[in-house]
């Protein structure tokens, strides 16, 4: 059981949290609530998240078309052309030729150095 002091210290610090509840409700521009009310709950709304994700896939599917009509033959860069592959299947046939015909000749000057 209180006593009467106390109960009336109870009313005297009921009326005094009345009074500075009314003197701080102030409205947050940036929270736009009112500082007693209860923050609202911020979330993204899942129909932006979905538009974005599906703009995303339309970028990059721009993007690969496009890179495929710059350089045009499975997405990989074609620089050569036909002719210009065949000459350097040819040079490089050639330089292989080549080495062999100048392993035979040195074979076959070391076996005349050999033989006096």
């Amino acid at each position: 059981m209180l006593n009467n002091r106390q109960k009336q210290f109870r009313k005297h610090m009921k009326e005094l949290e009345r009074g500075e509840s009314r003197k701080k409700d102030v409205y947050s521009y940036r929270d736009q609530r009112f500082t007693s009310e209860k923050p609202k709950k911020r979330y993204k709304k899942p129909l932006l998240q979905i538009g974005g994700g599906i703009s995303l896939i339309v970028l990059f599917w721009n993007v690969f078309a496009l890179s495929t009509w710059v350089w045009p033959g499975n997405g990989l860069p074609n620089l050569l052309s036909t002719k210009q592959i065949e000459v350097h299947e040819f040079i490089q046939a050639s330089t292989e030729i080549e080495m062999t015909l100048t392993a035979e000749a040195t074979k076959l000057m070391n076996q005349y150095n050999e033989k006096p």
